[in-house]
């Protein structure tokens, strides 16, 4: 049997199912090769992306690729890029229309804006879980910085 994981074909016979629900070590390498193969997807992947940036230096064209490429990268209902105003400090927060983004109601837009400001101050990846915070409709939430250099670019 033939699955696609990420682009890449993965072949798995029926004896590797057999062999894991009993553990054996033939299991383990079988999962493992199964893993490598899905990383080598994803780092070709990224290198296609890299190249396709270094081709353009429209701006809005990089952004399009970015929630294009991000789908191979991971599963997602909703990507968006926004970008912090020039010359205004990362911290003061980024300037985006909430609309375009999310459906919720007010109170949920709060709660994203609330996200946003505390990666944009802590200058690293978050992950967020929906489940825990009441008025979320997402199930989880990752903001990533971007960065150039020392200065964060947007999320």
């Amino acid at each position: 049997m033939t699955h696609e994981a990420n682009g890449a074909e993965v072949d798995q016979h029926s004896d590797d199912y057999t062999i894991a629900s009993h553990g054996s070590p033939e299991s383990s390498t079988a999962q493992t090769r199964v893993r490598m193969q899905a990383l080598s997807s994803r780092i070709h992947m990224l290198n296609e992306f890299s190249t396709l940036i270094n081709r353009t230096l429209e701006l809005d064209d990089i952004i399009r690729l970015a929630r294009q490429q991000a789908k191979w990268l991971i599963d997602y209902d909703c990507c968006f890029v926004a970008l912090c105003e020039p010359g205004q400090p990362a911290d003061i927060g980024v300037h985006i229309n909430w609309d375009e983004f999310f459906e919720g109601t007010e109170a949920e837009r709060k709660i994203q804006q609330e996200f946003v400001q505390r990666v944009l101050q802590l200058r690293q990846p978050r992950l967020f879980d929906g489940e825990r915070t009441q008025g979320l409709t997402h199930a989880s939430q990752i903001i990533i910085p971007l960065e150039s250099g020392n200065e964060v670019l947007g999320i």
